[in-house]
């Protein structure tokens, strides 16, 4: 018999751990046109225990797009604050991006991002997307077809004592 009268969280030491984890996910299918940035329906909000803390934020998608040329950005987000983009001299610096290989090639694409918000206030982190060019259309969660089988999407943040 084990009994347990209270339990305490570390107050010291060197040892990170989990504190919370929150997650979302897709199982519906969107698509997305044009050059604007739009949702994916992914996001999650989560208040910190610790300003302290760092945010482990994974992203997991299946995606197509529908033309060889034309790729599809993504951006992600802390509020309204673009976060995890790249810092290189590239047209668009982005959290991810995928460029297809023709109409029919359904991949999974995935990025992960830690966060150092440094706040005890509520935070809100998304996943938006939009094409680089306007003639094409992406897809999470299904083929442009539509005749194969479906997948879910996935959006988890970790939030990590330090």
């Amino acid at each position: 018999t084990l009994r347990v009268d209270s339990i305490r969280g570390q107050t010291a030491g060197t040892d990170r751990y989990i504190v919370q984890i929150v997650g979302d996910t897709l199982n519906d299918v969107v698509t997305t046109t044009g050059t604007t940035m739009a949702d994916t329906g992914l996001s999650v909000t989560i208040t910190p225990k610790l300003s302290t803390h760092k945010f482990l934020i994974m992203v997991n998608l299946g995606v197509l797009g529908t033309g060889s040329s034309d790729g599809i950005r993504f951006r992600l987000l802390r509020d309204s604050t673009e976060i995890g983009a790249s810092t290189g001299a590239g047209t668009h610096n982005l959290f991810m991006q995928f460029f297809p290989n023709g109409t029919t090639d359904y991949l999974g694409a995935s990025n992960h991002f830690i966060d150092s918000p440094s706040t005890t206030s509520s935070i809100t982190y998304k996943l938006q997307w939009a094409m680089t060019g306007d003639s094409n259309t992406g897809y999470i969660n299904r083929r442009s077809s539509d005749n194969y089988a479906r997948t879910s999407s996935n959006f988890t943040v970790m939030e990590i004592a330090q």
